[in-house]
């Protein structure tokens, strides 16, 4: 019998944490793929700025197939990233298109968002009103494109403090949680940034290393898919991304089954 379809696993609510990171976003598909092979679904879900977008599309009833073509379709070049730094209108046109006027409530799996107000210096975690609009604030990358301004609030990137949401899982009652890391906003590891831009975005990762080793600790399993060699901005390596989630899941499928397994679950003690 497949875990997920199993009335005596139904009870374990698996929480899935999907971190932020540009195009290694791609990599959160393989992993869904692999999850939605085996009959692994999660309760809710909680991502961060590309995170939150493919969070977004599974749990508005999207397969894991129709995710991959639909981010590939829309996804940037790299030139609009870096000569179009003031003009996000394109990729939130795309937001609005894909989902319309949708809200959180009306989708068949629970979502939390994470998003920056530099203003108060806390992350907002959103569970209501219209997705788009989340999404639009979630992802607007510091240095990369101005924040969104919203009453008394500055609204930017939710990787910003809390690019591996998992504190917020369990807090609204996931049992487990599964998280996939894949790195930060930045460009890729390299051992002298070159430029202005490649050193602002360096020092946006190593602050946020932190924040996310502290988070990752709290979940019961976290996947790194090897991404951190590419350009988090290079959506051409899409395929690759995405071949590198699968991979990692691949790797590490035993330890995610026992996630969805009161029987044999041997991390954190059992609900």
């Amino acid at each position: 019998m497949i875990p997920g379809n199993d009335p005596e696993t139904a009870r374990v609510r698996v929480g899935l944490s999907l971190g932020g990171g540009a195009a290694r976003g791609f990599a959160h598909v393989g992993v869904l793929t692999v999850l939605e092979r085996e009959g692994l679904r999660p309760s809710l879900v909680a991502g961060s700025s590309i995170g939150a977008v493919v969070g977004a599309l599974f749990c508005s009833g999207r397969k894991a197939d129709e995710i991959y073509e639909l981010m590939l379709k829309q996804s940037p070049s790299m030139s609009s990233f870096l000569f179009t730094s003031f003009r996000p209108q394109p990729i939130e046109q795309r937001f609005r298109d894909t989902f319309g006027s949708r809200t959180f409530e009306s989708l068949s799996v629970p979502l939390i968002v994470t998003i920056t107000d530099v203003v108060s210096g806390k992350t907002l975690f959103v569970k209501e009103g219209p997705v788009a609009d989340a999404l639009v604030a979630s992802t607007r990358i510091p240095i990369v494109f101005p924040p969104v301004i919203k009453d008394d609030r500055i609204l930017v990137d939710g990787g910003l403090l809390c690019n591996l949401p998992v504190s917020i899982l369990r807090e609204s009652g996931a049992d487990r949680v599964l998280a996939v890391d894949i790195g930060y906003i930045g460009l890729a590891e390299f051992e002298r940034p070159q430029g202005k831009f490649q050193m602002a975005c360096r020092c946006l990762d190593l602050l946020g290393r932190i924040p996310m080793h502290l988070e990752a600790e709290k979940a019961d399993l976290v996947l790194s898919p090897k991404v951190l060699d590419d350009t988090a901005l290079d959506f051409q390596k899409a395929e690759k991304f995405y071949k590198m989630g699968l991979e990692a899941a691949e790797a590490n499928l035993d330890r995610i089954r026992t996630l969805w397994s009161p029987t044999q679950y041997h991390g954190h003690p059992c609900p």
